[in-house]
């Protein structure tokens, strides 16, 4: 997986990160070539600000790749957002890392002895073919 999204990256790639487990899987994962950048709060426990990130760069950089990197909590918290980019033409592709979960939440929950059920996610299935054509 980790190789497709790499190989589908744009030699100016703009890359919005989104902050939890999602955060581990870019540092551990991702490699930018010279040019490409990697925009994100580095686990400063701010919610959701992948897309958000995404559509600013994308109003202020119009002619250059943008993808926003999200978990799926993330995703679910601010998923409205994608009528902005719709509403404003923006191409802004959206990678979502599913997990079931508030990966980060859930890691101190287990860690203080409480339960990690409160942080699990339902399953959500939307099809890739909607997004593609709505967006």
């Amino acid at each position: 997986m980790v190789n497709d999204l790499r190989s589908s990256f744009e030699c100016r790639v703009l890359a919005c990160q989104d902050c939890g487990a999602n955060t581990h899987f870019a540092a551990r994962f991702l490699t930018l070539r010279r040019g490409q950048q990697l925009v994100a709060t580095c686990m400063l426990a701010t919610m959701a600000p992948g897309l958000p990130y995404a559509i600013a760069a994308q109003l202020a950089n119009p002619g250059r790749q943008v993808v926003a990197i999200v978990g799926d909590g993330g995703f679910a918290m601010l998923m409205s957002e994608l009528s902005t980019a719709v509403k404003n033409h923006l191409p802004v592709k959206v990678i979502v890392i599913r997990n079931d979960m508030l990966a980060e939440l859930s890691h101190g929950h287990r860690g203080a002895g409480r339960p990690s059920r409160h942080v699990r996610l339902p399953r959500a299935r939307v099809s890739q073919r909607v997004w593609k054509k709505s967006v």
